[in-house]
């Protein structure tokens, strides 16, 4: 038993007789980018290949047919019609197997407050993996724009108005561009910083404040001309350049392999759950349990690719860094 000083203070009683800290109730989360691709149909599934036999899918499609082929004139009435001339190909989608888990050891469980059960368990933990599942869907998004051949910009020129009307004539270029919806063009948040800066000076909103305020509204958001915007961290660099993208939406394409417990039977003791439309499974370890832990593994089998350009409106968009 020690001695305490007199007069007592608070360092000296607090030693002996008090706690290093109070801990507030619950537990707050950091922040996150949370822009999902998936969920409003931006990226849109279009093949499941279990039980296909290959872990590559080729989505088809084909043209220079209708539209593509108009009646041509005959020199007589008594020509034969020259013969249309169809085209077809096909783009592929490569599954891969991702994953992440957690585990956690007997000791750590059993002192845990509510409100760290809450917020850093096993439970939280699955409760949480569909969000994993959507952050790498949307890093693997950024990761076939900023593959995207054709490209308007540079690493040399900031994003501007002009090159966000440049997108616009590139599309109205492009013979069918107009007829299919384009998804939020994907920015760095420095890029659409970079956009809310051109558009302060640009002279078409000298005289028209309501337009300007909607345009430098602070929600990683921005609609102009007609064009919407988003702004996501999971946009590349590369070369010096931000290399963001456009797009028609289904333009980019997921494929799984949906495991069900059918052709993937983990056994019962693991209990396992099956989301076979993000090729998703997770399921509890069983092989720690003699050094005290516990643990829950994810795998999700799944394949991110772009359509065809002679199907799709692409386009990269570049812009500087600085």
């Amino acid at each position: 038993m020690a001695t305490l000083p007199v007069p007592l203070t608070n360092a000296t009683v607090q030693a002996q007789l008090g706690l290093a800290a109070q801990l507030v109730p619950g537990v707050t989360m950091q922040l996150a980018d949370r822009l999902d691709v998936v969920a409003p149909g931006i990226v849109r599934l279009v093949v499941d290949m279990a039980g296909s036999g290959s872990n590559v899918g080729r989505v088809r499609y084909a043209g220079g047919l209708g539209w593509q082929a108009p009646l041509q004139a005959l020199a007589s009435d008594t020509d034969a019609p020259p013969d249309a001339t169809p085209a077809a190909g096909y783009t592929s989608i490569t599954l891969a197997p991702f994953g992440l888990g957690m585990s956690q050891s007997f000791m750590s469980r059993v002192l845990a407050d509510s409100g760290a059960s809450e917020a850093m368990s096993l439970e939280a933990f699955a409760r949480q993996v569909p969000d994993s599942w959507a952050a790498m869907a949307r890093a693997q998004t950024c990761t076939v724009g900023a593959a995207f051949a054709t490209r308007l910009g540079s690493s040399s020129v900031p994003m501007s108005v002009d090159l966000a009307l440049s997108l616009i004539a590139a599309l109205e270029s492009t013979d069918g561009g107009v007829d299919m919806p384009l998804a939020p063009v994907m920015l760095h948040p420095t890029q659409l910083e970079q956009l809310r800066a051109s558009a302060r000076s640009e002279p078409a909103f000298q005289a028209e404040l309501a337009a300007f305020e909607a345009s430098q509204q602070a929600s990683r958001r921005m609609r102009l001309a007609g064009l919407d915007f988003a702004a996501t961290s999971s946009v590349t660099t590369s070369g010096g350049a931000y290399k963001g993208f456009a797009f028609h939406q289904g333009g980019i394409g997921y494929g799984v392999a949906g495991a069900t417990p059918a052709n993937l039977p983990i056994p019962q003791g693991s209990n396992p759950v099956y989301v076979p439309e993000f090729g998703l499974v997770m399921y509890e370890r069983l092989n720690a349990l003699g050094q005290q832990l516990l643990g829950i593994n994810a795998l999700a089998f799944v394949g991110f690719a772009a359509g065809d350009a002679s199907v799709y409106f692409l386009r990269g968009f570049d812009s500087s860094t600085s």
